[in-house]
């Protein structure tokens, strides 16, 4: 997941990855054992600005 996130973000800009983001933890709660998770690896990796907080 944070590896797709992040591909968003290099591609098509913050608002992507954004966007990547909310369909994996804002509108579905799918995915919400893994947040966390993907928050450290999106923060190590310098990807902040892509974690929506709702």
């Amino acid at each position: 997941m944070a590896k797709r996130i992040m591909k968003a973000c290099d591609e098509k800009g913050v608002e992507a990855g954004q966007e990547k983001y909310k369909a994996f933890f804002i509108k579905t709660k799918f995915y919400a054992d893994y947040r966390q998770d993907c928050d450290a690896i999106l923060y190590a990796d310098g990807y902040s600005d892509c974690i929506v907080i709702e």
